[in-house]
């Protein structure tokens, strides 16, 4: 038995699942013209003989790795590859000519659009987003998953389970804002907007019924929220809005404030940002001198990590600058960050950490704790 013959749309449709579903650029999953017949062979269709099959596969890495010139794409663009084709029309093959009915066809496979670690970071991305629905997420993974990656692509995040949220927000006129100001940035112009706030009633209400004029210059996702970084004309200051709050947002013909001119403003985005301004803090970064919470045996040597806090918040850019000499269950760290978040950052993780310097910053803190504990202390008499 022969097997089906199919047509050539077809065929190339077929010849390109099955490459995109059973290869990949890592050695042992790469395959020869003999495994291509049999597996056809397998399924009882006949692509032909193997002169037939030998010009489909030459012709198909024409059309997917040429350009309209029939120039060769950069290597990395390619997506029908095997070793002769490679070592003839690649960046680093035999310039001289070559004829195609010699080619070997060994070592195939498709170079796929996403690799199995781009495919890995889209997922953790929509699996951290909350405000995805999980059927949608699901949906989403599946579809990456089944249509971008071969079979051996092995799922780093499948049993997640995801936490939705329901979006606090207009999603349109969060969109609709997104769009606006993108296009102001690109523009170099100022925009106009309200600014608002939650009422009691759980409704947005304007925090003074007026226009506001900015500057916008970056537009930051973190923590599940759009943030404006911006400046206006009275002040020449860095502040940071939130997008989500912001309505009847427009673009006008004056130009924006240059860069140079605002304080505190980043001449280029800095994806640490967020790492140095902790809650989107926007005051300017110093350096502190951290003393913080580390148990130790009496060897000295600590009994159990205890820098998660930290790490969570800084990365890895602090500095450990050695054991607190009052202290041996303390060591001394230093990092860069806005004394704003810093004051925040202190009062969350009170119980494991202490601010040293700068001195301005030690003394908020503790005007902070002085007004909690007067609250909390009229608040306790009250009671009584």
């Amino acid at each position: 038995m022969k097997g089906e013959k199919i047509n050539q749309t077809r065929r190339t449709i077929m010849f390109l699942e099955y490459l995109k579903k059973n290869t990949d650029p890592d050695p042992d999953h790469k395959i020869n013209l003999k495994d291509i017949r049999e597996y056809f062979e397998g399924k009882n269709i006949n692509l032909g003989n193997r002169t037939t099959v030998h010009t489909f596969l030459v012709n198909l890495a024409d059309a997917m790795n040429l350009d309209e010139n029939d120039i060769p794409l950069p290597d990395d663009d390619w997506r029908i590859v095997f070793d002769d084709y490679k070592a003839v029309y690649g960046e680093a093959g035999d310039t001289e000519e070559f004829e195609k009915d010699y080619l070997q066809v060994s070592n195939l496979y498709y170079n796929p659009e996403f690799s199995h670690e781009d495919i890995s970071s889209m997922v953790e991305a929509i699996n951290f987003s909350r405000t995805m629905e999980p059927e949608r997420a699901d949906k989403l993974i599946k579809t990456l998953e089944e249509k971008f990656a071969s079979k051996h692509y092995k799922a780093s995040a499948s049993n997640v389970c995801k936490i939705y949220e329901t979006p606090k927000y207009d999603i349109q006129q969060l969109r609709d804002n997104l769009r606006t100001i993108q296009q102001a940035i690109d523009e170099n112009v100022q925009i106009k907007y309200r600014f608002n706030g939650y009422t009691r009633e759980r409704k947005l209400a304007p925090a003074g019924n007026y226009e506001r004029i900015a500057s916008p210059y970056y537009i930051v996702a973190n923590d599940g929220k759009y943030y404006l970084l911006a400046a206006n004309e009275k002040y020449k200051n860095t502040y940071i809005l939130r997008v989500d709050l912001m309505s009847d947002v427009s673009k006008t013909e004056s130009k924006r404030i240059p860069k140079r001119e605002v304080e505190n403003m980043p001449q280029h985005w800095d994806s640490e940002y967020t790492l140095t301004h902790l809650g989107m803090s926007y005051d300017k970064p110093q350096y502190m001198t951290l003393r913080v919470l580390s148990k130790k045996d009496q060897y000295g040597k600590s009994i159990e990590p205890e820098y998660n806090f930290l790490f969570a918040a800084f990365g890895d850019k602090y500095e450990y600058l050695g054991p607190d000499k009052n202290d041996k269950n303390y060591d001394l760290v230093q990092v860069l960050c806005s004394p704003y978040g810093m004051i925040n950052f202190a009062l969350q993780h009170a119980e494991k950490m202490e601010v040293l310097e700068p001195e301005e910053v030690r003394e908020e803190i503790q005007n902070r704790i002085k007004q909690m504990a007067e609250m909390y202390g009229v608040m306790k008499e009250g009671k009584k």
